[in-house]
């Protein structure tokens, strides 16, 4: 077949676009390419040099071929603007009533001490979400869905058994928290806090419908309200600065490491790695050159607001150490809440109570788009988000409701204490799958270089270290306990097995998939009108899949 002679381009028409001009459709635009290349001209098109896709590729997002290797820096700095969000919902899953209760702890016990792991935790955090986003750019697919793709069957279910009851325990951090913040703030009784929770979320649930945006910002100010009530706090406790400082060099003081792996478990959440490499999606492109760029964007947008989240949960460590550390140790979060209103007034208890509430609000629908996209990643199951919200919440509402009614609402942060233990448990079989599979060879040139491949190894090491200290702290503290050390024992045994077998597992792709279109040799591709070159651009959009947020509520 013979190619089509090339059209004229007219005086406002743009070098970027295809012969088009501004008031042409995207249609009339199509129809026009396809047209003049099944002409049948015996003119043949003026070939120049074969650029490679990364120079040229097609942007769906704009609906035109541009080359964004050229982009300026102030289209760029648009461009970052535009990309920013995903990272501020991850951000809320890092303030969440968890935090809160182990933060509290650590600060009336052991003072500015543990200061540190806030931020070691912190660093890691920021390593691991960039890879999670980078996962999502590039492939296109979520955490979840690529484990499901690389992983065996077998390996691939307990991974989505261990997610989900990685979920469960911060959905119980979640209900736990808005319950005390509720009976601190009005004095509803714990229990009818907790089935208060099982239908809030409904609420942020209805702002899916207007889109990520509204919902990134209403979160984003619900973080900044937080953010603000514990600059507030700080100020009211203020705190000595040499003491803080000295918090920064890493001791762990006599009896520390149950909280310290609990901040850790806190700050670092499993289901945020499978959430953040879904929320990506929205910001993906099929341009190697965006997507190159994107990455970078990712890793400041992380920066941004896990820094955000870091302000947060050393305001807190910090104003407890202030108001408690030697005066009195604080092991759940209604005592603090007495505490400071009688030494700094009602007003800084009232801003304590509603920063609370306001971080458990926050973080269920977080929680809800995490599960959902796990179900269907693991499972290739679709559930509507309030069904899906239900379960998730009625498995964290039951034992939450069970210990309030046997125990007593004071047994309710020590519950929350441990659930954060749990999610530092469950967290390497989040990470290691991470990245192994950000460091395949079928990432292409966006596999992990060696240095972030060394750096992730060791976040994952730090981590394990610490949970297996702690499991041997615990037996050794439970001789006395036969039955439950060897329950301890067995569980331990299990998990460390699981472990290994996912550490080394072989993994292979069973489909390849990526989010910016793949250089094809195909002729039509090289041909080149007036120096801009026509590209199959109906053929990328049809094969590039497009995965929804969230179904339908």
């Amino acid at each position: 077949m013979t190619p089509p002679s090339p059209s004229k381009f007219t005086e406002e028409a743009s070098s970027k676009y295809l012969g088009v001009s501004k008031n042409q459709s995207r249609s009339q635009c199509d129809q026009q390419s396809s047209t003049d290349y099944y002409s049948g001209s015996s003119k043949k098109p003026r070939r120049k040099r074969k650029k490679s896709s990364s120079e040229y590729s097609i942007d769906i997002h704009n609906d035109s071929l541009v080359d964004h290797s050229k982009d300026s820096y102030y289209t760029q700095f648009k461009q970052f603007l535009a990309f920013l969000g995903p990272a501020v919902l991850i951000s809320v899953g890092y303030v969440d009533p968890g935090n809160w209760a182990t933060d509290i702890e650590g600060g009336s016990r052991f003072g500015y001490a543990l200061i540190w792991v806030l931020v070691m935790s912190n660093l890691i955090a920021i390593v691991l979400q960039t890879l999670s986003a980078r996962l999502g750019l590039v492939t296109g697919k979520d955490l979840s869905q690529q484990c499901s793709n690389y992983f065996p069957f077998s390996v691939s279910c307990v991974l989505w058994f261990l997610a989900e009851l990685a979920i469960a325990a911060t959905d119980l951090a979640e209900v736990l928290g808005t319950a005390i913040g509720l009976n601190l703030l009005f004095g509803l009784p714990m229990i009818w806090g907790v089935v208060f929770t099982a239908f809030d979320t409904f609420i942020f649930l209805a702002l899916q419908q207007f889109g990520h945006r509204v919902m990134e910002s209403f979160i984003l100010f619900l973080m900044s309200i937080i953010c603000i009530c514990f600059i507030v706090e700080v100020f009211i406790a203020k705190p000595v600065a040499k003491d803080v400082v000295k918090g920064l060099w890493p001791s762990l003081p006599p009896g520390s490491l149950s909280v310290a792996t609990g901040i850790l478990g806190a700050t670092i959440m499993p289901h945020n790695l499978y959430l953040h490499s879904g929320l990506i999606l929205t910001r993906r492109s099929n341009d190697k050159v965006l997507t190159r760029r994107y990455n970078w964007f990712a890793l400041f947008d992380g920066l941004l607001s896990l820094n955000l989240a870091l302000l947060v949960n050393a305001s807190i460590l910090i104003v407890s150490a202030s108001a408690f550390y030697g005066k009195r140790e604080i092991t759940v979060i209604q005592q603090a809440y007495v505490m400071l209103q009688s030494m700094f007034g009602k007003g800084a208890s009232i801003v304590f109570g509603l920063a609370l509430v306001l971080a458990g609000q926050s973080s269920t629908i977080t929680g809800t788009i995490a599960g959902q996209m796990v179900m269907e990643g693991f499972l290739k199951f679709k559930m509507r988000a309030w069904i899906r919200r239900m379960i998730t919440r009625g498995v964290a509402i039951i034992p939450a409701a069970i210990v309030i009614l046997i125990w007593g609402d004071l047994t309710g942060s020590s519950l929350l204490m441990w659930s954060q233990v749990v999610l530092s448990v469950q967290l390497p079989f989040a990470m290691v799958p991470l990245i192994r599979i950000t460091s395949h060879k079928s990432m292409g040139e966006f596999a992990n270089t060696w240095a972030t491949w060394v750096v992730g190894w060791i976040c994952v090491l730090v981590v394990v270290g610490l949970n297996v200290w702690l499991i041997v702290d615990s037996i050794q503290g439970m001789l006395t306990n036969m039955a439950v050390k060897v329950i301890t024992i067995i569980f331990s045994v299990i998990f460390g097995l699981i472990f290994l077998f996912v550490v080394f597992c072989r993994i292979e792709p069973k489909e390849a998939c990526f989010a910016y279109a793949p250089s094809a040799p195909s002729e039509p591709i090289n041909v080149v009108y007036d120096d801009v070159p026509v590209m199959a651009a109906d053929e990328a959009e049809s094969n590039l899949e497009r995965r929804p947020l969230m179904d339908d509520i």
